[in-house]
């Protein structure tokens, strides 16, 4: 057990787990995730079949990435546990007077007195124990490895949550519209434009009110393509813009009258038998000069510059298709119907995170940071200085070594250092695993 405890926290095999969740990360970024099967078969005719065996079109929830994801927060897991017991024995023991490891060459009292004027003004704290005198810095920088691991397991457990319980939707509202979302919420659209009313310039633009069940509201607040709204869990983008055909119904005997906004097929009638079947609205069209046939256009962009309505009128005893550009109108028995210009209806993107998961995915990248600044630049140093002699200890101690032994010694020849005969020798076959 303590084997597989061991190769569980190694690093190689936590970082063998990291690339393959770096490359699975990376696939489903390349591959769009969620579309229907039949759009990635049209859309990669040549391995459209393969991603779709694979799974790779819903990449974030295939077995084989949870596996993986698992086992990495496994390692993590285990790597923190063993760096913090490893840290907590460290700690207990990191100012003991050690009997051994101290430099051979005797400092004379002149050079005990430099060496501790050295290091007080390079701000080590100073604790004298009566048989020596220890000083020490960064000793908060043993927490650094710790931390990293750690915050790495938050960052794979929240982003999992974080990935794992949200979603998106995308929803299509006319102005006065009002949609009811998952829990209980709802979005009311007031206006939709595509044209700034400040700056003239083209762009969609949604006033929307988004209110929770318990009566908490956003009030009318702007969203536009580069600027959301973040409210209650929901973020709401502006995500794209479509037409909606606009035909206006008077009874010209009442002189009632109705507009009505369409984007699917409708049968506008007073009766239920006298009416116009809407059935869809051209991007543009064209009349042939020698027939005066009209010609209906369908442009690849989502655009209507010349649109053209296209209705079946309906009475007892005519069904006859008819086109019709705005601003013309049609008498169908005692109804007129005017055709209007279009108007346009926004897409909106409504994408649900859940509380409190992304502030503590943000406090664990936090967490992070710090982790990676005590790692790197807080190294813990901590120097003995016992009867004419001293020790340095640090996981960086040739170059902190190097300035001493520079600053003692300036001008004059250093001794060559030789280890004391009590002081432990490792065989050079010997692996020697270190904790901190």
């Amino acid at each position: 057990m303590k084997k597989v405890f061991m190769f569980v926290r190694s690093m190689k095999f936590g970082l063998i787990l990291l690339l393959v969740v770096i490359a699975f990360s990376v696939a489903g970024s390349l591959i769009p995730q969620t579309f229907e099967d039949t759009w990635y078969l049209e859309n990669y005719p040549s391995f459209g079949e393969a991603i779709l065996a694979l799974g790779l079109h819903r990449m974030f929830s295939q077995w084989y990435f949870i596996v993986v994801s698992v086992l990495l927060g496994a390692s993590l897991a285990a790597a923190a546990i063993s760096r913090f017991m490893a840290l907590r024995k460290l700690l207990q023991g990191v100012l003991v007077v050690p009997e051994s490891g101290y430099r051979t060459d005797e400092l004379v009292a002149s050079k005990v007195s430099r060496l501790c004027t050295y290091l007080q003004k390079k701000r080590y704290r100073e604790l004298n124990t009566g048989e020596a005198t220890v000083y020490h810095k960064n000793r908060i920088g043993y927490f650094g490895s710790a931390l990293v691991h750690l915050s790495l397991l938050m960052i794979l457990v929240f982003g999992g949550l974080v990935l794992g319980l949200s979603y998106y939707d995308d929803v299509l509202l006319l102005p006065g519209e009002t949609a009811e979302l998952s829990d209980g919420s709802t979005m009311h659209l007031h206006s939709f434009t595509r044209r700034d009313p400040i700056t003239d310039r083209i762009e969609s633009i949604s006033v929307i009110t988004v209110s929770t069940p318990d009566g908490r509201t956003s009030g009318a607040r702007e969203i536009r393509v580069n600027h959301p709204l973040r409210f209650n869990s929901y973020a709401f983008y502006q995500f794209h813009h479509l037409y909606a055909g606009s035909i206006t119904a008077t009874d010209v005997t009442t002189g009632g009258r109705d507009t009505f906004y369409l984007t699917e097929r409708s049968f506008l009638s007073a009766d239920g038998r006298t009416g116009i079947w809407f059935e869809t609205v051209f991007q543009g069209w064209t009349m042939e000069e020698e027939t005066g046939r009209i010609i209906p256009l369908i442009y690849d962009a989502p655009i209507f510059p010349d649109p053209l309505y296209y209705v079946l009128i309906m009475t007892e005893h005519i069904h006859e298709h008819r086109f019709a550009v705005p601003g013309t109108h049609i008498y169908v028995g005692s109804l007129r119907f005017d055709f209007n210009e279009l108007i346009n209806y926004p897409g909106i993107r409504v994408s649900f995170t859940p509380h409190p998961f992304p502030a503590l995915l943000l406090a664990a990248s936090a967490l992070l940071m710090v982790g990676l600044f005590l790692s790197f630049y807080l190294t813990p140093v901590i120097v003995v200085i016992k009867d004419g002699h001293y020790k340095i200890t640090a996981s960086k101690s040739s170059g902190i070594e190097l300035e001493i032994v520079a600053m003692l010694y300036e001008g004059e020849d250093i001794p060559k250092d030789t280890p004391d005969d009590e002081q432990v020798k490792i065989p050079e076959n010997q692996e020697r695993e270190v904790d901190i």
